[in-house]
């Protein structure tokens, strides 16, 4: 893998991933008078966006370039945010998590299939079935052994 794939991998997983609005979402919300309980509501939306879209997006990624699947959900995201400031209301909120939940269901799967066939690419599957193994064999581990033996 290229030092110029690699970078544009890791620099999208870190924008893409790291959004530092979340611990503030609430606040956010509260200032533009969104109560508790439409608070609530606007996240149970987000979840329901991700588990609505999760499938057609994942259809929708086994015929489209995933690069490009990887690119709009990064928009997606971003236009999320942008309908947040542009209209801050119960409305505009709940239309930018149903936005930001299907970018999460876009970049879901694509990702990994996009890192997968890469390697595949160039011949170095093992680099990615490796960690993804050992670290689900680690935490079953430690979960069997946290909750069956004390």
């Amino acid at each position: 893998m290229n030092k110029a794939t690699l970078y544009i991998i890791n620099t999208s997983r870190f924008f893409g991933d790291f959004t530092p609005i979340v611990p503030y979402m609430a606040l956010f919300f509260i200032q533009h008078n969104i109560s508790v309980s439409q608070i609530s509501l606007l996240f149970l939306l987000w979840a329901l966006s991700i588990l609505v879209f999760e499938i057609p997006t994942g259809m929708l990624a086994d015929k489209v370039n995933r690069k490009t699947i990887l690119i709009a959900s990064r928009v997606l995201k971003l236009c999320c945010f942008a309908v947040w400031l542009a209209w801050p209301s119960f409305a505009g909120f709940a239309v930018g998590f149903i936005l930001w939940g299907i970018a999460t269901a876009l970049d879901s799967g694509a990702f990994q299939a996009f890192l997968y066939d890469h390697l595949h690419d160039h011949n170095a599957r093992k680099l990615f079935c490796r960690p993804t193994n050992n670290f689900c064999i680690r935490n079953i581990h430690r979960t069997f052994n946290k909750h069956v033996w004390n």
